[in-house]
């Protein structure tokens, strides 16, 4: 009995080892079996049934296989992994996911440790721009790489796509660029559009390649064509290059250059330059190559704009800046105010990089400065040279008398307690040189000290009298015909009288989104006086020079509304005692004012109008889609406007903008602009823009179009005509890889559009 009973454990006890080390080996129903790569990360086989040579070291498997390395999983019908040369063969609903990636096919060969392989009938889905990518044999050729024979891509899904191409060849790099050899653009089933290669940014990461190319036509410049090519140079600089074919005026080329030294010290170098093919000079006057703004003509062809931004950290805490802006003619920036590397466009992007504007277009006297500054404590200095480069006297070689402020330096001391008295001081002054070709040359120092002494009635009631004195001494390099003299010195003073109060009440709103608005009203009333002095006699170099008599009250109220809303903050979302937080928006803001001067109510004559137009000013932002902006100055003798302007925006977040503005000034302008982009539909969307100068009578601008937007795609359609040129322009905006079509000369159309 004990015989028996012993055998039957060890019989048993046989079959228990014998299932568990079939489980271990090949993996059976819920099995698994781990090996060693030459990567860090071993190789996870998921099964339903497995084999193992332990001769040959190979595995096969059968059966919802799952394959795991590292970040990766291939699923498959069958799996056959050869664990001497770690290749493996899949087949059979293929489907290997990496991160966000999904690669499918009906049948995969993979070297593990190379990263290489084939994948037969496979289709590529890269998540970061909904791309499917399909290929009879999709060649893997390195850890992010991809070479497809006969491949065709599209962001459409479904089996019949609103749009893909094809290509002979396609080469890609995640995190790259994906390169087309033959590349055909179809829609649905038609061809539309060959191109022999083409270049897509797969992300966002910077790489060297050729841009999206672009097209367009207009009755100044004919045929357009602008193709970039963008170089990164290394991780602190990139360089973009472009030629821009324009059928009527020629090639101009450009260069933009861009470098970053640190966390402050950056620049921006930009030229262009045009062999115009077109004049506008007294042998060949025509409006379409000239305008008429002013009274020379443009006699030259060399056409070409340079321009230069650059931020520099100093040593011992100070700061340093360029400005460079050359044009050749006064006519280029309107020529090319949008466009690719166009006024509007360089505007946009100094402003946004550099904090720091460009003159206008159309101001023919442009600013370029070298300075390098100090701020510490309540002291700062400035240091500057300021070159005003006068367009048309440059070109046309005529006397300039244009001032150059070679060098300015400014100290300055901000608002400083004289110890505890209660009693304030701060003080402004400057040094220049002022230059001039043709004209005065001189120097002139100025010091400009102010002490304050605030003080409050009932707690209710701020008061703040002040009292400046401003010091100037010129000294000129040399006399013109006994104009001024050689040094003169001048001193004047000045008094300022400041008295206000908030008055303030919080109303319950009563709303769950807006809790409490607070209602502000400051009224406040300020006082200048300067004394009359004859400044005749010294010299004028600008408005410093001609301090103008001043005896005014101005007074005004400005009403203030702020919402207050409460959230809960996030790290307290499930305590029971919830911490709550408030944002304040400040939604109304309205102001009254007007001045009165007093040397007029004394003057006898009886035209005098010592009060001044009434002025108002309204912010109002009831809606986050919604503003109303104005101002307007009301002359209470005459009874009508002097001046106003007045704004109503519509943007909601489906896409909808509806913009208009009215401007007025007496006798010297009134305009009114429109702009539209109504969402119709899902799909459709209709644009609109347009400018009306009522003091001339004349349309500025009219324009119209509209764009269709399918899911993977969208056509955008516009016609502008300007005073100056007639453009056409078309988009075809694939989703994930950017337009076949784009707008050369209507930058600044997008930014609104």
């Amino acid at each position: 009995m004990f015989v028996k009973n012993y055998c039957l454990i060890c019989f048993v006890l046989f079959v228990l080892i014998l299932i568990f080390s079939a489980k271990c080996l090949f993996g059976q129903t819920t099995g698994d079996v781990f090996f060693k790569s030459n990567s860090k990360q071993p190789v996870k086989i998921l099964s339903d049934k497995m084999d193992y040579d332990k001769e040959m070291n190979i595995i096969s498997a059968w059966g919802n296989v799952s394959v795991i390395s590292d970040t990766k999983i291939l699923k498959a019908d069958s799996v056959r992994l050869n664990n001497n040369t770690k290749q493996l063969y899949a087949s059979g609903n293929v489907i290997m996911t990496a991160g966000k990636d999904i690669l499918t096919g009906d049948a995969m060969e993979l070297d593990i440790d190379a990263q290489t392989g084939v994948i037969y009938k496979g289709v590529i889905f890269l998540q970061a721009n909904h791309f499917y990518i399909t290929g009879d044999r999709i060649e893997k050729r390195g850890k992010n790489s991809y070479f497809i024979n006969k491949g065709s891509l599209t962001s459409c899904d479904g089996d019949n796509p609103d749009w893909k191409i094809t290509a002979t060849d396609v080469d890609l790099t995640i995190e790259g660029y994906g390169h087309l050899n033959n590349a055909v653009l179809w829609a649905k089933k038609i061809p539309v559009l060959y191109s022999p290669f083409m270049f897509f940014p797969l992300k966002q990461r910077r790489q060297t390649g050729f841009l999206t190319p672009g097209f367009g036509f207009s009755d100044r410049k004919g045929f357009e064509h602008l193709q970039p090519f963008y170089w990164a140079i290394n991780e602190s600089s990139d360089l973009t290059i472009y030629e821009h074919f324009m059928s009527y005026r020629g090639l101009k080329l450009g260069v933009e250059y861009r470098y970053v030294w640190d966390e402050v010290s950056k620049g921006t170098i930009m030229f262009d330059f045009l062999n115009d093919k077109k004049l506008n000079d007294a042998f060949d006057i025509d409006s379409d190559w000239g305008y008429d703004h002013d009274s020379y003509m443009r006699t030259n062809s060399d056409r070409y704009w340079f321009r230069m931004k650059h931020d520099q950290k100093l040593a011992f805490g100070w700061f340093g800046k360029i400005d460079i802006d050359i044009v050749s003619d006064q006519d280029y920036l309107r020529e090319f105010q949008s466009g690719y590397s166009g006024f509007d466009k360089t505007e946009q992007f100094f402003l946004n990089e550099f904090m720091r504007q460009i003159d206008s277009y159309d101001s023919v006297v442009r600013v370029n400065s070298v300075y390098a500054g100090k701020y510490w404590g309540n002291y700062f200095l400035n240091t500057e040279i300021r070159w005003y480069d006068n367009v048309i006297l440059r070109r046309y070689d005529e006397t300039d008398t244009t001032l150059q402020k070679l060098p300015y330096i400014e100290f300055g001391i901000i608002r400083n307690p004289i110890y505890n008295s209660g009693i304030y001081y701060d003080m402004h002054s400057e040094y220049t040189w002022f230059y001039s070709k043709d004209g005065i040359k001189g120097h002139r120092a100025d010091i400009y000290p102010r002490v304050y002494m605030p003080f409050a009635v009932a707690d209710k009631i701020n008061i703040e009298p002040s009292i400046g004195y401003r010091s100037t001494l010129w000294k000129m390099d040399e006399k013109r015909d006994n104009l001024y003299k050689n040094s003169s010195q001048r001193g004047i003073y000045d008094i300022r009288l400041d008295a206000y109060t908030d008055l303030f009440k919080i109303f319950d709103t009563g709303l769950s989104g807006i809790e409490k608005i607070k209602h502000t009203i400051r009224p406040q009333v300020i006082y200048n006086y300067i004394p009359e002095q004859d400044q005749e006699k010294y010299p004028y170099f600008d408005f410093i020079d001609r301090i103008a008599k001043t005896n005014l009250i101005t007074y005004s109220v400005t009403n203030t509304f702020t919402a207050r809303s409460s959230y809960i903050k996030p790290e307290s979302e499930n305590s029971l005692d919830p911490v709550y937080g408030y944002t304040y928006n400040q939604f109304c803001r309205l102001k009254l004012e007007q001045s009165y001067d007093i040397d007029k109510e004394k003057d006898e004559n009886e035209d005098s109008r010592p009060f001044y137009p009434v002025y108002m000013e309204l912010l109002f932002t009831p809606l986050p889609y919604l503003s109303i902006t104005g101002d307007a100055n009301w002359d209470v003798y005459d009874s009508l406007f002097v001046s106003h302007n007045v704004s109503f925006l519509v943007n909601t977040l489906r896409g909808d903008l509806f913009f208009i503005e009215h401007r007025y000034g007496k006798n010297t302008n009134e305009s009114l602009f429109f702009d539209l982009s109504l969402v119709i539909s899902d799909k459709i969307s209709i644009l609109g823009t347009y400018e009306y100068d009522s003091l001339n009578d004349i349309d500025v601008e009219r324009g119209a179009g509209f764009k269709y937007s399918p899911s993977c795609w969208s056509l955008t359609f516009k016609y502008i005509d300007k005073e100056y040129e007639r453009q056409y322009f078309f988009l075809i905006s694939l989703n994930g890889l950017g337009g076949f079509g784009e707008d050369v000369a209507g930058t600044s159309l997008e930014s609104v559009w």
